[in-house]
């Protein structure tokens, strides 16, 4: 039996309704996002229950909560667009498709952007101050012009780069693209998603890319 828990210990629940998940041994679950919140994940097995079951799950994306205790977990912070809307914006470790994991800071610098159909483009220069390539990218995604660079570099990722199921506060479920620029100076982390707002509408789509 699995449940889990707020930074409370209050029991959340699932989108069922239920408050636990119950597998039987041979029993596989895979790609389980915990309810928004978690922030302990807790296992009981039956004395009398023999066997295996799996439930796969992704800690450094689902389980925002616990960056003061593991620096690979990936947490949010909220930035405001220029209409009002709060946009939430990676902090900390995000777990990269080849296994490896990528640092974004809290203080790095963010442009958020609204299309006219009020999709939200977000650039996040997390690259060091050194790396000029990634300080021009910033510059030339700032604008509307930089809406449709934007939009065409991760068009350009998404063709060539494997796709990688991604979640954090504040946006549905994503997929993230990992890529590095010609010159191999600068990585580019490419996000698709859209808000959530609580519904079981999605919200305004969003694209990020994360200048590393």
């Amino acid at each position: 039996m699995t449940r889990v828990l707020d930074g409370d210990g209050n029991v959340l629940s699932f989108p069922d309704g239920t408050s636990d998940l119950q597998l039987a041994p041979g029993e596989s679950i895979s790609h389980y996002y915990p309810p928004s919140g978690t922030q302990t994940i807790v296992f009981v097995c039956h004395k009398e229950c023999e066997g295996q079951a799996v439930l796969e799950f992704d800690t450094p994306n689902a389980m925002p909560d616990n960056r003061d205790n593991d620096p690979n977990v990936c947490a949010t912070r909220m930035v405001q667009a220029p209409d009002g809307q709060n946009i939430p914006v990676p902090v900390g470790g995000i777990g990269l498709p080849d296994g490896s994991s990528a640092i974004t800071r809290d203080n790095a610098d963010v442009n958020i952007l609204i299309k006219d159909d009020g999709s939200y483009y977000v650039a996040v220069d997390n690259a060091d101050p050194s790396n000029n390539e990634a300080q021009g990218l910033f510059g030339d995604l700032a604008g509307h012009a930089g809406i449709a660079k934007l939009e065409q570099m991760a068009a350009d990722a998404f063709s060539k780069a494997t796709h990688f199921p991604f979640r954090f506060v504040g946006l549905a479920l994503s997929v993230l693209v990992s890529v590095f620029t010609s010159t191999q100076l600068t990585q580019e982390i490419f996000i698709r998603s859209s808000l959530d707002m609580g519904t079981p509408v999605d919200g305004p789509p969003v694209t990020y890319v994360l200048l590393i």
